[in-house]
């Protein structure tokens, strides 16, 4: 049998867990800033996100940077599952083909200097 106590804490624990998740997405959830390419693990180009532009990748994807979004319109691939996986907007979401080996990123800045050092 469940008593009052047991509300009271299953509340709190609940308050907590929306609590960060309204946390994480105002403090983490950035917009991005640019748009990475690469083929086969290697930069191929790195566009601004904020320049609406069409990019026909070595004639396997095309990629459409469109009102601060990014989508891929076609692609050589057979299953097509780059073009499902729709617009991106935020920080470090990623389209992904694997077939023609070619990963679109959303980064923040385009430096990649060090966050922070451990020891």
């Amino acid at each position: 049998m469940i008593k009052k106590k047991d509300y009271i804490i299953i509340f709190i624990i609940g308050l907590i867990i929306i609590c960060g998740f309204i946390f994480n997405h105002f403090f983490f959830y950035q917009t991005g800033a640019y748009v990475q390419i690469k083929i086969s693990g290697k930069v191929y180009q790195t566009v601004p996100l904020n320049l609406d532009q069409t990019i026909n990748i070595e004639n396997k994807n095309t990629l459409i940077i469109k009102n601060n979004e990014v989508y891929i319109t076609d692609s050589t691939c057979p299953d097509k599952l780059c073009q499902k996986q729709g617009k991106i907007s935020k920080n470090a979401q990623q389209i992904i083909c694997l077939p023609n080996q070619v990963t679109i990123e959303i980064i923040a800045n385009k430096n990649n200097d060090i966050d922070a050092s451990t020891y």
